[in-house]
């Protein structure tokens, strides 16, 4: 069983390499900029002038808790689905039959028969969908579900891989390696390549609204915001590209912590994967210029989890430790 002392002396040996910054964050969790105290809701919630969204949904975001989690993945993989991909249509991705999610639990829990003694290869990887386009470049022909697959924190890209094809078992086996993603057997089978080429940085906001209302309203709108803001930096789009600039933003499916909406990950090859929660979209900017643009700090008020690492000796802490107790 895990013991909550344990978890105590874990959490903080890992999250102590992380670089917190010392600047305090503008906002508290959740706080609007421009506030409208003559509608706030009884859980406390207060209106934005600036930002509006249904106070409906505000009044039901939990900003109080405690929302720290410890740290329980080293690795993310993002199958891209697309706007109109099934997984949308589906509390559970992984529900959708003969989809790329399903295929990748169905050869973990396989795995896991196989001995029972240890924790199955992925147990330590954080796996969900987003709704970049689900192939990009030269082969736009292949049939679902080939798709291309997002690899933090190697910070590349799987390109359209089949779960139907032989060699899929050895794909994952590869990006499953145990001390980190052996991209050059991965790329035995299909092509990989290196998103920081032109990207510095990759947001997925969870838009989950099949998953929970809250994700489902809120997450667009920061979505939207990420973009607006990135654009006006010249940090979104093609020329951003051309300049290794770029910032992806993308829609996510659940990840976990939905009652502190809104909530998303950052990636990036400095920092590692960090998720934060109870974000609006008045702390976008803010968030934009100290996470993504100076590359250094990470907002402790915000801040819910680690999901993959940059640093070897928080990555050792995790695998070691965390990925022998399990998730909590």
């Amino acid at each position: 069983m895990f013991r909550l002392a344990a978890s105590r002396r874990i959490f903080a040996r890992c999250f102590s390499g992380i670089p917190f910054d010392t600047k305090p964050f503008p906002f508290s969790r959740f706080e609007p900029c421009c506030p409208d105290a003559a509608t706030a809701a009884g859980n406390g919630f207060v209106p934005c002038k600036q930002h509006p969204f249904p106070t409906v949904i505000g009044k039901k975001v939990d900003f109080e808790s405690d929302m720290v989690r410890l740290p329980t993945t080293n690795r993310h993989m993002v199958v891209c689905v697309g706007e109109e991909g099934p997984e949308w249509h589906k509390a559970k991705v992984e529900k959708v039959k003969l989809g790329m999610v399903q295929a990748v639990e169905n050869i973990k829990h396989r795995e896991a028969h196989h001995d029972r003694t240890q924790l199955p290869p992925g147990s330590n990887t954080l796996l969900t969908v987003c709704d970049r386009e689900r192939l990009q470049g030269d082969q736009l022909d292949q049939p679902w579900p080939a798709s291309d697959v997002l690899l933090f924190p190697a910070f590349h890209v799987a390109k359209a891989v089949d779960p139907f094809k032989p060699e899929f078992s050895s794909i994952l086996d590869a990006i499953w390696a145990p001390e980190k993603e052996d991209l050059e057997k991965v790329k035995e089978h299909v092509q990989v390549e290196n998103m920081a080429d032109t990207t510095q940085a990759v947001v997925l906001v969870c838009t989950h609204r099949m998953r929970d209302a809250r994700c489902g309203v809120l997450g667009p709108i920061l979505v939207d915001e990420f973009k607006r803001c990135l654009k006006a930096k010249g940090l979104h789009g093609e020329e951003a590209k051309k300049l290794g600039k770029h910032v992806d933003v993308y829609g996510t499916s659940h990840f976990g912590g939905h009652k502190f909406a809104g909530n998303l990950i950052i990636h990036s090859p400095s920092l590692g994967g960090h998720m934060y929660g109870n974000v609006r979209a008045c702390h976008v900017d803010t968030i934009i210029d100290r996470h993504i643009i100076d590359e250094k700090t990470v907002f402790a008020q915000l801040h819910q989890n680690g999901v993959t690492w940059s640093d070897d000796k928080i990555l050792a802490t995790v695998e070691n430790e965390v990925g022998i107790i399990g998730p909590l």
